[in-house]
């Protein structure tokens, strides 16, 4: 997704268009998706956990 943002603010620059083309870091969330995510990362890993980060 990175290369994408970037490519379609260059694109958007280049045709001179007013819109901004940003991209950012969607952070981290608890869920499913990727439940052992923190596991094996030692005590940091466990205040992830912990904190529901």
């Amino acid at each position: 997704m990175t290369v994408f943002g970037l490519e379609l603010d260059r694109r958007l620059r280049a045709a001179g268009s007013p819109v901004l083309g940003v991209v950012t870091h969607p952070g981290t969330s608890r869920s499913n998706l990727n439940p052992r995510a923190c596991q094996g990362r030692g005590r940091f890993g466990r205040l992830m956990a912990r904190t529901g980060l």
